[in-house]
């Protein structure tokens, strides 16, 4: 590995190409097992939405059956870099997110919720919701109830031309305080069925 890598010989971009090819690679092997014994969705489900960034950071997974919408919500790198708010900030907001921060954090990497079907609907490929409370839980010790989970889509033009975005939504609440946990992706991130 030490030859195939030589930092001190080669130029970075050629390191990183290297690096690169080795994930791919990587990736390419694992992937098989990755996705065995899972079931494919079922056709008369409601939808299917996969939405990853390029370098994994947070995941949005939703599947639907026959009965329910469950979703799960992956940090990849830990909870440290978990998304927690979207919009303006204000001096005064400040002073809640840390402690808004420290319960997300005690959360864990992955988050599962579940709502029954009667309580979401899909307007268009890009766009559902589920409102209502969900099945409460636990999540790591602590009494955990999603109350929503909804997506947006986003236009935005700029100098570098048009960009479309879809910004995932879920709202839960933790002891008794709400928190929200934002992600926004390029529609080419999102695999939407």
């Amino acid at each position: 590995m030490d030859k195939i890598l030589d930092f001190e010989k080669e130029p970075c971009s050629l390191v990183f190409m290297k690096f690169k090819i080795i994930f791919i690679l990587f990736s390419l092997i694992l992937a098989p097992f990755s996705f065995a014994g899972k079931k494919a969705p079922p056709k008369n489900s409601l939808f299917h939405l996969l939405c990853v960034t390029e370098y994994p950071t947070t995941s949005f997974v939703v599947e639907s059956d026959n009965e329910y919408v469950s979703l799960r919500v992956y940090h990849h790198n830990g909870t440290l870099y978990a998304p927690m708010f979207s919009g303006i900030v204000t001096p005064y907001d400040v002073k809640n997110f840390s402690q808004q921060a420290a319960v997300i954090e005690s959360l864990g990497t992955q988050l599962e919720a579940r709502w029954k079907l009667s309580q979401c609907q899909r307007s268009s490929t890009k766009l559902f919701s589920c409102f209502g409370s969900g099945e409460k839980r636990n999540q790591q010790g602590a009494p955990f109830v999603p109350f929503s989970l909804y997506s947006t889509s986003i236009n935005e033009e700029g100098i570098a031309g048009p960009w479309e975005y879809l910004q995932m939504v879920f709202n839960f609440e933790v002891n008794g305080q709400s928190l929200s946990i934002p992600m926004k992706y390029h529609i080419n991130e999102c695999e939407l069925e």
